[in-house]
């Protein structure tokens, strides 16, 4: 059909992925006359620069000068800027909204409060850091449960995940569902209290399952870290601690569980903030922008 454009996400600071792109786009890039790099994964700059000289060269070679960028986040590492893209163009993903066929959730004095953790179970998304929290609650007596759910990466992580919560008798508190889809995870979202995510994962960029929360009126605890900040508002739409402060997390989440009102307060922000910035009608209309801006 020759086309004329080259469209291609690029990989986070993964060398094997790196050397596929490399391999890939110094390959093919020489067929377009135009090129737009979409980075849903951040810190391929980072790990680029760390590479020896002639490493460095090609994937620079492979990478550099696109002729657009479209980054999710403003806050999250500029991999466009480094590589010198011509234009930079900040589109946040969205998430459809599935909150409106289920019925909203009336808080209980006499049930749990659930927790929920959603999203790849690695122990750079902070998930042990989130069961040392969930000890300091349930030691200050917080009727609480934490929701995992998610598939675990490595594999054999759920056997340190599984000894954590061992070691800190927690098994009466946290429930693993594994991986879960379609309607079961957004009755999952439906029937949470508060989201928790405290990631420090290296290549995040923009968790679309923070938006997903936010469709759910759910209020949101995560981290400062890359481009989390410009999805949850801290004070706002919930709340964001440092990496790997159990501490922080523990009271921030405690917060939240002892008011029901501060956590309609925050949730009701966050869906205002859904529906203003993070609609599929509102990306598709930004990268139909991109689309005919680089056409022109």
């Amino acid at each position: 059909f020759g086309p004329k454009i080259l469209y291609y996400p690029p990989s986070g600071p993964n060398r094997i992925p790196l050397i596929r792109d490399t391999l890939l786009l110094l390959s093919t890039r020489w067929m377009f006359h135009r090129t737009i790099f979409h980075f849903q994964a951040s810190g391929v700059s980072e790990l680029i620069a760390s590479l020896p000289k002639w490493q460095r060269v090609l994937a620079c070679h492979a990478l550099g000068k696109p002729d657009v960028a479209i980054q999710l986040s403003s806050q999250a590492v500029s991999d466009a800027t480094y590589l010198n893209a011509k234009r930079v163009y900040f589109i946040p993903n969205a998430a459809n909204d599935h909150s409106i066929t289920r019925p909203i959730k009336t808080p209980s004095s006499d049930q749990p409060k659930r927790l929920l953790y959603l999203g790849t179970v690695c122990e750079t998304k902070g998930i042990l850091v989130l069961l040392d929290a969930l000890k300091k609650l349930v030691a200050h007596h917080a009727l609480v449960h934490l929701d995992i759910v998610g598939s675990f990466q490595p594999a054999r992580f759920k056997e340190a995940v599984a000894k954590r919560i061992a070691q800190l008798e927690l098994g009466p508190f946290v429930t693993i569902h594994g991986q879960k889809i379609d309607d079961a995870k957004w009755d999952l979202f439906a029937n949470a209290d508060v989201f928790c995510f405290p990631s420090f994962y290296e290549s995040e960029g923009f968790p679309c399952v923070l938006v997903e929360a936010m469709s759910f009126s759910l209020p949101v605890v995560s981290t400062f870290w890359r481009g989390i900040p410009s999805i949850v508002d801290d004070g706002k739409t919930g709340y964001l601690v440092a990496t790997k402060d159990d501490v922080a997390l523990a009271q921030r989440l405690a917060e939240l569980l002892a008011s029901d009102s501060l956590s309609q307060r925050m949730g009701t922000a966050g869906r205002q903030k859904f529906e203003q910035e993070f609609t599929r009608e509102k990306y598709l209309d930004a990268m139909r922008q991109v689309m005919t801006d680089v056409s022109n």
